[in-house]
C-alpha cells in the first residue's frame, strides 16, 4: 500500500466526462498552475502579498515565491474544530490562498471579509467536492496527478469568469519529466503484476521525475494525460475512495480507544460524523501519533510489512516558527492512502499492522 499511482488503463465510455470545468486551463502541473495565476493577479490587478495556510505543502510556498509573492502564514489545520485564522483584508493588492488540504475542510474555506476577486482555493485533494465545484473564489486549481494516476497535469480556473493564463506548448524540460515519470508508472505496474522488474528501478524514477518537475516556464502536460482525462472513472473512484475510507478509520479507533493504550493526543481523522459523502471526501485517513518519536517508529513497522505511509508535510520554517500548532500536526501524522487501488483486505492489513503497534506500545 502507498506510494504513487501505478499505470491505469482508461476506459472508452468517456466516464471522464465532466472531471474539470469546461474552461480549465490545463498545465504541466498543479505549482505551474498556482504561478501562472499569481502571476496573472500581479500583471492585472497588482498582487504583492499572498496569504497561505501555516499547513500547507512546500510546493505551494515555492510557487509563490517564483511569482515574487511576499508569503504571510495564517492558522489553519486539517479538521480542526475552530475555523481558520482568516487575516483580515487590508489592500487590494494581497491575494488569499485557502486549500481543501486532506479533503476534510469541506464548504469551510471562504473567509467572510475578502472579495472573491481576491481568493485563490486549492482544490487538489479532492477536486469534485461541493466547496469546489460551488465555488465562487476568484480562481480554483488543482493537482491532477494526487488524486489521479497521471504523470503529470494541473488545473486552474475561475468561477468568476476572469483570464486565466494558458501555456502556450509542451515544454522541453517539464516533457522529460513527464515521460520518466509514465515510465515509472508503467513499470510499476509490471512490478504489480509480477513481471521481472525491481522495485529500486522504478522508485528511481518516480524520485528523478518528481525532482525534475519546475515551477516555470509554464508548461501544457503531456499529450497522453491531455487525451485520457474523459476517460478516467472519476465518479466511481471518488466513491470507492470515500468507502474505504469510512471502512478504515473504523478499524483504527478501535485500536486508539482501548483503555490500556492511553489514547491521549492519538486520534484518526477524519473523526467519525454523519455521512458527508459526496459533499466531501477524505484523500486519506489520517493517524495522529502521541509523538514524533511514536509516528516515526509506527512508520518502520508499517514499511517492514509493505505498507508505505506519506508524511505531508514539512513545513516552511517561518511557518513552523509562528504557528507551532501546525508544526505538531506535521510531526505526529501519518497518511494512510484510500484511494480505488486497495480492497478492504488491503485495508485490514494496514489496521492489524496498526493495532499490533499500539498493543505492543501497551506492553
Amino acid at each position: 500500500m502507498g506510494g504513487d499511482f501505478h499505470w491505469v488503463a482508461t476506459e472508452p465510455s468517456g466516464a471522464g466526462r465532466d472531471i474539470l470545468p469546461a474552461d480549465a486551463v490545463l498545465f504541466g502541473n498543479g505549482r505551474q498552475a498556482l504561478y501562472a495565476v499569481l502571476m496573472e493577479g500581479r500583471r492585472r490587478f497588482g498582487w504583492r502579498v499572498c496569504h497561505l495556510p501555516a499547513y500547507i505543502c512546500q510546493s505551494v510556498v515555492q510557487a509563490a515565491r517564483a511569482a515574487d509573492m511576499e508569503c504571510r502564514y495564517y492558522r489553519a489545520l486539517p479538521a480542526a474544530d475552530e475555523s481558520p485564522d482568516w487575516p483580515p483584508f487590508q489592500s487590494r493588492h494581497e491575494v488569499l490562498l485557502s486549500a481543501n488540504v486532506l479533503g476534510f475542510s469541506g464548504l469551510d474555506l471562504v473567509p467572510p471579509d475578502w472579495p472573491n476577486e481576491n481568493r485563490i482555493e486549492d482544490h487538489t485533494h479532492d477536486p469534485w467536492s461541493r466547496a469546489a465545484c460551488e465555488s465562487r473564489a476568484g480562481y480554483c486549481l488543482v493537482s491532477l496527478r494526487k488524486t489521479l494516476p497521471t504523470p503529470d497535469g494541473g488545473a486552474a480556473w475561475s468561477p468568476l469568469g476572469l483570464p486565466c493564463p494558458s501555456p502556450e506548448a509542451l515544454i522541453p524540460g517539464h516533457a522529460a519529466a513527464g515521460q520518466e515519470k509514465l515510465a515509472a508508472m508503467l513499470l510499476k505496474r509490471h512490478y504489480l503484476s509480477g513481471m521481472a522488474v525491481e522495485k529500486e528501478e522504478f522508485r528511481a524514477w518516480q524520485i528523478q521525475s518528481e525532482a525534475a518537475m519546475s515551477i516555470q516556464p509554464t508548461s501544457r502536460p503531456l499529450p497522453v494525460t491531455a487525451s485520457m482525462l474523459p476517460h478516467l472513472p472519476w465518479r466511481r473512484w471518488r466513491v470507492e475512495r470515500a468507502r474505504n475510507a469510512e471502512y478504515l478509520t473504523d478499524r483504527l479507533l478501535g485500536s486508539l480507544t482501548a483503555p490500556a493504550l492511553e489514547p491521549d493526543r492519538r486520534e484518526v481523522l477524519p473523526p467519525p460524523t454523519p455521512r458527508r459523502f459526496p459533499e466531501q471526501c477524505p484523500f486519506a485517513v489520517v493517524l495522529l501519533c502521541r509523538n514524533r518519536r511514536e509516528r516515526d517508529r509506527l512508520r518502520e513497522a508499517l514499511i517492514q510489512r509493505r505498507v508505505y505511509p506519506p508524511i505531508f508535510w514539512p513545513l516552511p520554517e517561518e511557518a513552523a516558527r509562528r504557528h507551532p500548532e501546525a508544526a505538531d500536526f506535521a510531526a505526529r501524522m501519518l497518511a494512510l492512502p484510500c484511494d480505488f487501488r486497495y480492497t478492504p483486505e488491503d485495508l485490514e492489513e494496514a489496521a492489524e499492522v496498526i493495532r499490533e503497534f499500539f498493543q505492543t506500545e501497551a506492553g
